[in-house]
């Protein structure tokens, strides 16, 4: 959406896109994913952007339960969204499914949260057995440590059967590059994130 800008709500915007438009998203079974944060940005966040592209998410994917949003955060009904045309306009060339298509297929799990409002028909969740957008995964968090080095393992969130998974000899695993692209990034960063990738992985994998 080149409407938005800066960051914020444009990530569920995509995961919306990706499954009311055709797609998928899928999660690889017992792998781990990190989200390391920064002790400080390197740059300037506003959240009035964050607000207008949170709007824009809404009024054009949500349907009547944009309705839950505004329940929730009563002060975004007065920000601007910008023009909407071009993004209403992609969802009907594309034919994508309303969001109730979503909340029952998809995310059956958000219904009871939705239940404090009657004023809208909800649907109760299909027994089609469409995954959710986090089957089995939890998100394992971290700050950066004050020790030298600057990184702390994550732990491990997984289901316990996935440390029982006994795994390929690394001598029949495809070789890769890995590629880190960063911008406007200080050198610490970059260091801690090479710290982090080399104290996850086996040393047997390292060429």
């Amino acid at each position: 959406d080149k409407g938005m800008g800066e960051w914020g709500g444009e990530n569920i915007e995509m995961s919306v896109r990706i499954w009311t438009c055709g797609g998928r998203i899928e999660i690889v079974a017992c792998s781990h994913l990190f989200h390391w944060f920064r002790l400080k940005r390197p740059y300037v966040f506003h959240n009035e952007v964050s607000s207008i592209n949170s709007k824009r998410m809404a009024e054009v994917w949500l349907d009547d339960y944009k309705e839950y949003y505004y329940k929730n955060e009563p002060f975004m009904r007065s920000i601007d969204a910008g023009d909407l045309s071009e993004r209403i306009e992609l969802r009907k060339r594309l034919h994508c499914k309303p969001f109730e298509w979503y909340i029952k297929e998809v995310y059956p799990e958000v219904l009871p949260k939705t239940a404090r409002f009657p004023a809208l028909s909800v649907v109760g969740p299909s027994s089609s057995g469409a995954p959710g957008a986090t089957n089995g995964l939890k998100l394992a968090q971290s700050r950066p440590s004050a020790a030298k080095g600057g990184y702390n393992p994550p732990p491990d969130y997984r289901d316990r059967r996935c440390k029982n998974v006994v795994h390929p000899s690394p001598s029949k695993l495809p070789t890769v590059t890995l590629v880190i692209p960063y911008l406007m990034e200080a050198w610490f960063q970059i260091r801690n994130t090479v710290v982090s990738l080399v104290a996850a992985t086996n040393m047997d994998l390292v060429d």
